[in-house]
């Protein structure tokens, strides 16, 4: 087990390529309250996450990690760098986040299981990840891209310190309808 990052309680590990994290990912990610706001509600088989997840572990552009929380598996959370191609925004929207010098990195997060979800884990979880984001992989800048309807997601973001940059129209796509992204960024 590769750890990214740990405090006394919370754990971010690089997910892992057994049945354990994908059976996780499998019933996380066909559950209503994780794909109203991450992914889309089209039902997911377990072949499809594992390539899918599987495929992520060996590409090495992203890191897909489980989120612990006392040694229990509750969420979800990947982190890869990016620029204006790979995170389909225009050059001008880029510009608007950071400079061509900025190292930057984008994160995706979902608490998945509903006991630990609005007790502050997740808050917990970003700012440590932030943290080693900023110190161990040397980024200047971190983004995040809530749907502008995550009102809860966005309250969070902002209580871990990421500002308001700007509205990426119709960025996302889920079930075929386009969704508005609120891009925001925290500094190191």
């Amino acid at each position: 087990m590769e750890v990214i990052c740990s405090n006394n309680v919370i754990t971010i590990r690089l997910l892992e390529k057994n049945n354990k994290d994908i059976e996780c990912l499998y019933s996380w990610l066909n559950n209503k309250d994780v794909y109203e706001f991450y992914g889309d509600s089209k039902e997911k088989s377990f072949t499809f996450v594992k390539q899918k997840y599987e495929n992520k572990i060996e590409d090495h552009t992203t890191y897909p990690c489980i989120i612990e929380y006392k040694k229990n598996n509750i969420g979800y959370v990947q982190f890869y760098s990016i620029n204006n191609k790979n995170y389909e925004l225009t050059e001008e929207q880029f510009a608007n986040i950071t400079n061509k010098s900025d190292k930057i990195f984008a994160i995706d997060i979902f608490i998945a299981e509903q006991g630990y979800r609005n007790k502050g884990i997740g808050t917990e979880t970003i700012k440590l990840l932030n943290k080693t984001l900023f110190e161990k992989y040397n980024a200047n800048v971190i983004v995040i891209d809530p749907k502008v309807n995550n009102l809860r997601a966005i309250a969070c973001y902002k209580k871990c310190g990421f500002k308001e940059c700007f509205i990426a129209k119709q960025r996302e796509e889920k079930d075929g309808i386009k969704y508005d992204n609120l891009i925001m960024k925290i500094e190191k």
